[in-house]
């Protein structure tokens, strides 16, 4: 039964890994193309992404909470049963409860890894659009509940940063090569036809463009008198 609860809080642990993997991996591009479609559960991923470092105070608030409290609970009934088992070994007896916490602690390490952290944390990759959709409402009720420790964890870390001389991070721009790159590989995907790319490449390059490079300078355009006769205008 002991062992049963010690999953069921691996498993919760797992929801909040599952979540924070999924919402920083999801593309926010696609978010608000689902809004605009009338996609509520995208507009909930889109508020959690306006302001990250709150949803991932209290992802990170629910994952602290359920490893202590895994490991208060494990460390109190489950050394209890490993005990008898390991004072079956004479050798062992007189060290039988330091040797039973060990395992113990193994154990809960071993269930919190695997259950807690890779397969949540590698479902979120691969699937972090769908994980991301399903479990931002949890996670924004979760951050209502858990805000007055999101704001001191949120006042400390920039108080920190502050005193560090570090500035708040600001999202980061796309730039120019990553814009020719995502079209290169739409084409290649068969998302835009050939024509289609070189278009969009070609509005890309026009604003390096100058007037020199599309007209012609008036001092170096040859004029024609439109009272000149033919004869002139031939020799």
């Amino acid at each position: 039964m002991e062992i049963f609860i010690i999953i069921i809080f691996n498993f919760i642990n797992g929801i909040f890994a599952l979540s924070e993997i999924a919402l920083v991996s999801v593309k926010k591009q696609r978010m608000v193309q689902l809004t605009e479609a009338g996609n509520l559960r995208a507009r909930k991923v889109l508020q959690l992404l306006k302001k990250p470092e709150d949803f991932l105070s209290a992802v990170q608030i629910g994952i602290t909470l359920i490893g202590i409290v895994s490991g208060v609970y494990g460390g109190a009934t489950l050394t209890d049963n490993f005990r008898p088992v390991v004072e079956q070994v004479e050798v062992l007896r007189p060290y039988a409860g330091q040797i039973a916490y060990v395992l113990v602690v193994a154990l809960i390490t071993y269930l919190s890894i695997v259950i807690g952290e890779l397969i949540p944390k590698t479902l979120a990759m691969k699937y972090s659009e769908p994980v991301a959709l399903s479990i931002a409402g949890f996670i924004l009720i979760f951050s209502k509940f858990a805000r007055p420790f999101v704001w001191l964890l949120t006042t400390t870390t920039n108080l920190v940063f502050r005193i560090l001389g570090i500035k708040p991070a600001e999202e980061e721009k796309v730039t120019e090569e990553e814009l020719r790159y995502i079209i290169k590989t739409a084409g290649r995907q068969g998302l835009f036809e050939k024509e289609e790319s070189e278009i969009h490449n070609n509005a890309i390059s026009f604003a390096d463009l100058r007037a020199k490079n599309l007209m012609t300078h008036r001092l170096e355009v040859d004029w024609v008198d439109v009272s000149d006769p033919p004869e002139k205008l031939s020799a």
